[in-house]
């Protein structure tokens, strides 16, 4: 029997082990990406007369007299007494404490990686509650025409500003 034999070798087991690493540094690369890329433009036209079905209320704490951004909208409240002024994008509103107003009527639009993933209107009531030292204190009904998922809106909190969940 003078013929050769071929041995066949088993795949090596380290490829396939490199390959799943790959993928999986892979996307988590991807996952930060989006995170980072990650923008919230609040300030759009409605686009129609859609209900809001979706309510969040935050109770609400900013430095009177001091200008924040809030999902790349500008707010600022200044009280004196037992009103505040309250400026959000252009609109401006005087409210006594315990009223509510709304001060924003508008659309917001979310995307990652350049592709949008949420569109929504949405109106903002404000009610306010008074004083607390430095900080103005308002209780911010949110109301979405779609569910927007609860990180997204801690997103758009900015740093000078306290909020949780009413």
């Amino acid at each position: 029997m003078g013929g050769t034999m071929s041995q066949e070798t088993p795949a090596n087991p380290r490829r396939w082990h490199y390959a799943v690493i790959g993928v999986i540094v892979v996307f988590f690369i991807l996952v930060a990406a989006a995170w980072f890329s990650l923008s919230v433009v609040a300030d759009l036209p409605v686009t129609s007369d859609k209900p809001y079905p979706y309510t969040v209320t935050y109770h609400v704490s900013v430095p009177d007299g001091k200008e924040l951004t809030i999902g790349g909208v500008p707010f600022l409240a200044v009280s004196a007494g037992d009103e505040a002024i309250v400026k959000s994008g252009e609109t401006r509103e005087r409210i006594k404490v315990n009223e509510t107003r709304t001060i924003a009527e508008r659309r917001a639009k979310v995307t990652t990686l350049g592709i949008p993933v949420i569109d929504t209107n949405y109106r903002m009531n404000v009610t306010f509650s008074g004083t607390r030292g430095e900080f103005d204190v308002f209780d911010i009904s949110l109301q979405t025409s779609s569910q927007v998922p609860s990180f997204l809106l801690d997103r758009t909190v900015p740093a000078g500003m306290a909020a949780r969940p009413a």
